[in-house]
């Protein structure tokens, strides 16, 4: 049997534990704990509208997209809120990137999406999602990869083609967490490559935090050195000032 067939198997396995135990056990807010309510989705309404959202839009003249400049040329950048030291919503992103809750990734993109496509933020057509690639090593480890997650939750509701085949990570290297901010261009600098050609078009480039814009910046220049005429927006669930 094949990785990509084996790993299909174990997400298979985890969605069905998941949904199984979610008829026996009342499902809580990812964020504060608490039971949900009929009608309510991941996030109890409460801690759904104190969400510390960033408010950027998908402009250049953002913090987030200033870390991008002189880096690649970036059409916008939009994380989605903010990620605060101590903050009860990092939970969000610890459960989508070390609990198993793939689920939050595409609820969370949902609601990104919204804000990007239902909020009128891109005024222009985007072709593909983009996200950005983990290694096959650490994607059967985890059993999926969280970007693709968001990616899919942001394209599955506004009918746009997710290209999760099209940015590969090459080379295997230590998780950018806990790496000093000097040393993670080192870390990811070569890291990506195309698997094909999309031609000329317009992406949104989707990742789960901005940090210090590394891995971000890695992948844009591997698509961009190859297709330099496509358009890239960039879209993350968390943004660290």
């Amino acid at each position: 049997m094949r990785c990509t067939e084996i790993r299909k198997c174990l997400n298979g396995i985890g969605n069905a534990v998941y949904e199984t135990v979610g008829v026996f056990m009342p499902e809580r807010c990812a964020v504060c704990g608490r039971e949900l309510l009929p009608g309510e989705r991941k996030i109890c309404i409460i801690c759904l509208g104190d969400i510390p959202r960033t408010y950027y839009g998908m402009t250049c003249s953002n913090p987030a997209c200033e870390k991008m400049t002189g880096r690649i040329k970036a059409e916008g950048v939009m994380p989605f809120m903010f990620f605060r030291k101590g903050s009860p919503y990092n939970r969000l992103v610890y459960g989508l990137k070390y609990r198993q809750r793939y689920d939050l990734g595409r609820f969370t993109g949902e609601m990104m999406g919204d804000l990007i496509f239902g909020g009128g933020e891109i005024k222009e057509h985007i072709d593909y999602i983009v996200p950005v690639p983990t290694h096959p090593f650490r994607r059967i480890a985890r059993g999926y990869n969280q970007s693709r997650m968001i990616a899919d939750g942001i394209g599955k509701k506004y009918g746009i083609p997710v290209k999760s085949g099209y940015l590969k990570r090459v080379r295997f290297r230590s998780s950018q967490t806990g790496i000093r901010a000097e040393d993670k261009w080192d870390n990811v600098s070569g890291a990506f490559e195309t698997g094909y050609t999309l031609g000329p078009c317009s992406i949104l480039l989707v990742d789960d935090v901005l940090t210090t814009g590394s891995t971000l910046e890695a992948c844009g220049l591997a698509i961009l050195s190859k297709e330099p005429y496509i358009k890239i927006r960039i879209a993350t669930l968390a943004y660290v000032e």
